[in-house]
């Protein structure tokens, strides 16, 4: 305790000074970056036999997201663009000053609509962070910043990488040293044979199993012995894990595969879809002309259900993908379902039609974007390649808080349309109790202009960035465990050991100093305790019906909602967020699922031993149940 104090202070005292600096200079970085108004989306539409006529086809379309295809791993010939379908009203028309509004975050001005970049998509996670080919005429909407604003920005990112550092070190360092006794005893243990009372480690008998077959497969695999797995599907990598940020190499592992399709939101972001398939039954989609049925507006029959799920914050969608088969990704996929893993802005490589990482315009969104231009855009990808017309989406932590906001009646209700049931897995939308933690109540403590002193108005602390890229990927797995278990309060007493280090590679990526200020700054939501004004208090329930539907959160038509909640979650409180729901202060939500798992922390929901019996088998359920074209789907293996 005594040194975060310590370490505080000095943060503190070195930000005050840096920004007595930054207001000697004449020309102030605004809080919103300046930015020209928004304009009707241009719509690239180009014939994949002739990239270098692409300027000649050009057409005005409604505002919609540039949708562009290719498998991972490979360079094909670029695929031709059609307009997807549209699923939410411009994110320039959304409503402000509402009760969906946290308290004093001023409105958002919206980046104008862009020419879409035309390219193909690189492997999944892969090295390189190049960006795709195609028009940058659209820079031209960004005006080139003033010296003076320049000369802020190189100051800022100095200022936020030392002291961000400091910061982050003096957490690490806390976190090793509280890491010293669990591992006395973790030995200890192992000594005496693995004598685990039950509370510490509820299934290490499984583990141990586990273990044997894991080495016997590496040694099977050595030996050149490569069968089918025991459900039919044939890997096609295997032996011992390589411990890389690569979905496709764990997709192989278990006899799938993936591919990548590039996303363009309204405001220019390139985000990234990656699609888990049968490779048995499915080749690619440049060999049907860019989508999956070879029709995007008729699906064939017996076609599997697309289900599109989103991640948490400071994860990619990895983190749906390590467990092996028990992974909730390579689960969904094996019983029937057409999977596809949303990535929002950023991520590990950051990517914008027109904007580079190092100008701060780049980096001005928080989860009020994320919630109306991403996962608009995600659905509508996915729509576009899968034909249908409606999906399941299964979201995590931040994913439900994304998808809870965009629902809401103040921001594209009219998704709604398009999303048959949202499965939420830790829903984050009231704060639980481990944001009053030390180290998360000095950020919520710093106001806005010490806030980017330190920790910038760029990508929130870079340097866990530069650890990921160039730390060797074990010593990077477990530290990173021990670091997050830290910071958020988690336990691995659920989790299959041996995994650890390959469950963090998928973690952390870029996300903005502005989202991070949004999740724990002053006025956001570790402060409110809700992702939505006053949410926190909950007045009394309405006297009349009107009243009710006045004050609700969610308009008819919201879809089906299923809820897994942790029970032993310091992180976010699920139970209040049922309790809303059930309450007459919400007539229009319909909860169709809830089940609170006592012991359950943050992650359990994802990477338990049990949580294919927890959690992914009754999710495959309610994706079945409320499917609103079964007849036209192939049915899930045991729906």
């Amino acid at each position: 305790m005594a040194t975060t104090i310590t370490t505080a202070a000095t943060i503190t005292t070195t930000a005050a000074s840096v920004l007595r600096s930054i207001s000697a200079i004449e020309s102030p970085i605004p809080d919103e970056p300046p930015i020209s108004p928004p304009q009707t989306q241009i719509q690239a539409c180009t014939q994949p036999q002739d990239q270098s006529h692409a300027s000649n086809n050009i057409t005005e379309t409604p505002l919609a997201p540039a949708l562009i295809g290719a498998p991972a791993k490979q360079e094909p010939p670029v695929t031709p663009l059609h307009p997807p379908a549209k699923v939410a009203r411009s994110a320039f028309q959304r409503a402000r000053n509402t009760s969906i509004e946290l308290q004093n975050l001023p409105p958002r001005r919206p980046l104008p609509a862009l020419v879409p970049v035309v390219g193909t998509a690189p492997a999944p996670n892969a090295g390189s962070s190049t960006e795709p080919t195609g028009s940058r005429s659209a820079a031209n909407a960004f005006p080139p910043l003033g010296l003076g604003t320049r000369m802020k920005e190189r100051i800022l990112q100095l200022s936020s990488f030392t002291l961000s550092l400091a910061f982050l070190s003096t957490i690490a360092g806390m976190a090793l040293l509280r890491h010293i006794p669990p591992t006395i005893m973790d030995w200890y243990h192992y000594l005496n044979k693995g004598n685990y009372d039950g509370s510490k480690r509820p299934f290490y008998a499984t583990e141990k199993k586990l273990h044997a077959k894991r080495r016997n497969d590496v040694d099977q695999w050595a030996r050149g012995l490569r069968g089918p797995l025991t459900d039919g599907f044939v890997p096609s990598e295997g032996g011992t894990d390589n411990l890389v940020c690569d979905v496709r190499y764990y997709a192989r592992r278990v006899g799938l595969d993936t591919e990548t399709v590039l996303v363009q939101t309204d405001d220019g972001f390139i985000l990234e879809l990656w699609h888990v398939f049968d490779p048995r039954h499915h080749k690619g989609m440049t060999a049907n002309g860019g989508n999956r049925s070879g029709n995007a507006t008729s699906p064939k029959r017996g076609e599997k259900y697309p289900v599109l799920l989103v991640h948490g914050l400071l994860q990619s969608s990895g983190t749906f993908c390590v467990n092996d088969d028990r992974s909730l990704a390579f689960s969904l996929a094996k019983t029937g379902y057409d999977v596809w893993l949303g990535n929002n802005r950023c991520g590990f490589h950051p990517r914008h039609v027109a904007l580079d990482p190092s100008d701060s315009r780049m980096w001005a969104w928080d989860i009020r974007e994320m919630a109306t231009l991403d996962l608009p855009a995600l659905v509508s990808g996915v729509l576009h390649h899968s034909g249908y017309s409606t999906l399941g989406l299964v979201c995590h932590s931040q994913g439900t808080a994304q998808a809870l906001l965009a629902l809401s009646r103040d921001y594209v209700p009219e998704l709604s349309h398009h999303i048959s049931v949202v499965c939420a897995l830790a829903p984050a939308a009231y704060a639980g109790p481990l944001v009053r933690k030390p180290w998360f109540r000095f950020m919520s403590l710093l106001p806005q202009p010490l806030w980017r002193v330190v920790f910038g108005v760029h990508s929130f602390v870079p340097a866990m960035m530069l650890a990921h890229r160039w730390m060797p990927a074990a010593p990077y797995g477990s530290f990173g465990c021990i670091v997050f278990s830290f910071l958020f309060g988690w336990s691995d007493a659920r989790w299959e050991r041996d995994l650890r280090a390959r469950m963090f590679q998928f973690a952390p990526v870029h996300v903005s100093s502005a989202l991070m200020w949004w999740w724990l700054g002053r006025d956001g939501f570790a402060h409110a305790g809700s992702i939505i004004k006053h949410a926190a208090e909950d007045p009394q329930s309405p006297h009349t019906p009107e009243q009710a539907e006045a004050d609700a959160w969610y308009p008819a038509g919201t879809p089906p909602l299923a809820l897994w909640i942790c029970g032993n979650d310091g992180l976010v409180d699920g139970e209040k967020l049922l309790a809303r729901l059930n309450s007459p202060r919400e007539p229009c939500a319909k909860v169709v699922h809830a089940k609170i798992i006592p012991d359950y922390e943050h992650l359990d929901v994802l990477w338990a031993l049990d949580a294919p019996e927890q959690v992914n088998k009754e999710v495959a359920r309610v994706l079945w149940d409320t499917c609103p074209v079964q007849e036209m789907c192939m049915r899930p293996i045991g729906c």
